[in-house]
């Protein structure tokens, strides 16, 4: 029965809870409500087609239910099949994620960031198209997109309405981001590539595509200012949610931290444009200890901190242009 307790109480903190838990077990295992109250109770178990039934469904991992005494933590890949992979349906699956994520009132997304954090791709669509165009030619190396080159006047309307709808639900959400000193070296160096590969329709697109970053890292230094996410083009608005820390010597890789309410998940970014997942309690219990200590410890770039802020996105600011500038000479 610890199994079964250990289960509930995982649906219990998904706010899976009293006669909502209930009935989801009578329409989910097709059995009466006295049933269900019986398995609530504890006097008759889950059979384990039950367990595995439910644990598909709430996305509960079997493994942290088994081997919670032993140091084994269980990570979740989903696995990208190269071959029937399709960008615009990975971009709806991430706005659904966003948007029901964005409905719990306690939560907060925490980001270790030595790339630029994954949401803020859609702030610019530009940016977001090119890298959605990277993650496909380069990465995954897609046939579909062996002859494409990217172009700046060619964009996907459609995935970026989606990328606006994943940004404004990821806005909704308290976050917090702490900022490595090469944070832009992937995005600049990926620019570069493409253009000496030939994969950009000419050298004035990968200039655009730096003007592009400008706008990002300005964006960016407005939230900071305000201590609020908003829309690029639109006027700030609601509560404070937002602040942004900087440390040049204690980053590891990129990592995401999430919390709902008390559970919390930890992502590992995985083969570039993937991740692997664990709610392990512990070990997302002790991550989040660790990556709190280590945020105490860095330099706070949001509101008041204007000095400190501005010495940060100038030296961006001035990378992104030497890059610009090298690119301009070729």
């Amino acid at each position: 029965m610890k199994i079964q307790a250990a289960f509930f109480e995982e649906l219990r903190k998904q706010g899976v809870t009293g006669k909502q838990l209930s009935s989801m077990l009578c329409k989910e295992l097709s059995i009466s409500a006295d049933s269900a109250y019986r398995r609530l109770r504890g006097e008759t178990s889950l059979s384990f087609e039950e367990i595995r039934t439910l644990s598909k469904l709430y996305n509960i991992s079997l493994d942290a239910l088994f081997e919670q005494e032993t140091r084994h933590v269980p990570f979740k890949y989903n696995w990208i099949d190269v071959q029937a992979f399709d960008y615009s349906v990975y971009l709806k699956s991430l706005q659904r994620d966003a948007e029901k994520l964005s409905l719990f009132d306690d939560n907060e997304i925490l980001f270790i960031a030595k790339d630029l954090p994954f949401f803020s791709n859609f702030i610019i669509p530009e940016v977001g198209e090119f890298k959605g165009f990277f993650w496909q030619k380069v990465a995954l190396g897609l046939n579909s997109f062996k002859s494409v080159k990217f172009d700046v006047d060619q964009l996907n309307s459609e995935n970026i309405r989606t990328g606006y709808e994943i940004l404004k639900a990821y806005n909704i959400i308290p976050s917090r981001e702490l900022w490595h000193p090469d944070v832009l070296n992937s995005l600049i160096n990926q620019v570069i590539y493409c253009y000496d590969c030939g994969f950009l329709v000419s050298k004035d697109t990968a200039l655009v595509l730096f003007d592009k970053i400008f706008e990002l890292l300005n964006h960016y230094e407005h939230q900071a200012q305000i201590n609020r996410k908003f829309l690029f083009g639109k006027e700030a608005s609601g509560e404070n949610n937002f602040q942004l820390y900087y440390n040049d010597v204690l980053i590891g890789d990129n990592t995401t931290l999430l919390r709902v309410k008390e559970k919390k998940t930890v992502y590992f970014t995985h083969n570039i444009i993937n991740n692997i997942v664990t709610q392990d309690e512990g070990f997302a219990e002790q991550t989040w200890q660790i990556q709190e200590r280590i945020i105490s410890s860095s330099v706070d770039m949001s509101g008041n901190h204007q000095k400190d802020r501005e010495r940060l996105f100038g030296r961006l600011h001035q990378r992104v242009e030497k890059a610009k500038e090298l690119l301009e000479g070729r």
